[in-house]
């Protein structure tokens, strides 16, 4: 969706740049571990979330909760997420990491809200360009990240962002990752990416007593 992009963060806005990274690691982290992904995580992800925690502009349920243990090679992180995910597991048993399986409606209502956000924010969807699906677990954190850092850069009023950001949360993420969160604790050793989901269900409630 969104190429990789820098930005001066605004007057005050720290807490929102905090916001952008902590999106982004939650997106890579539910990303297919490719090799620059793996190496992110075993040298750089816990340190990026201790710092995240330390800078949101509330006291974050991230501050007390330890990074997993990661697998001792890199290849075994690999292996775990296409154990869980891969829809090359056995017909119906693997965990899903799209929306649409975890709601009533349609999948093409959820598509059509979902893409209603991308574009009015100025994200043109594409099968072609995007590996995964737009209702894809690290494709709608992407986008959350996408709208803190148009927060965090905003030289005047960020409030637009911050409410379709809090909109997008409570309509979408939180409800699913909910969701995702039971399936993987019914996995019974999804012993990486349990503890990954855990996080960020936490992260999200904090986001939206922070919102309420």
């Amino acid at each position: 969706m969104a190429e990789a992009l820098t930005i001066d963060v605004g007057q005050g806005r720290i807490g929102e740049a905090a916001r952008a990274v902590a999106y982004s690691c939650f997106s890579r982290l539910f990303s297919y571990p490719t090799d620059a992904v793996r190496d992110w995580m075993v040298e750089s992800a816990a340190d990026e979330l201790a710092w995240v925690a330390e800078n949101l502009p509330y006291d974050s349920s991230l501050r007390v909760r330890r990074f997993p243990v990661l697998p001792a090679s890199a290849e075994a992180i690999q292996a775990e997420y296409c154990r869980l995910f891969e829809v090359s597991r056995p017909r119906g048993t693997a965990v899903s990491l799209h929306e649409k399986d975890y709601v009533t409606c349609e999948r093409g209502e959820v598509w059509e809200d979902i893409l209603r956000f991308y574009e009015h924010f100025g994200l043109n969807y594409s099968r072609d360009d995007c590996q995964e699906f737009p209702d894809h677990l690290a494709v709608e954190l992407e986008f959350a990240n996408y709208l803190s850092f148009l927060a965090a850069g905003a030289q005047g009023d960020c409030a637009a962002y911050e409410r379709a950001r809090a909109d997008f949360v409570q309509r979408h993420l939180s409800h699913f990752v909910s969701a995702l969160g039971e399936k993987l604790s019914g996995e019974g050793d999804a012993d990486l990416y349990g503890p990954f989901c855990a996080m960020l269900r936490a992260f999200l409630s904090d986001e939206e007593r922070t919102n309420a």
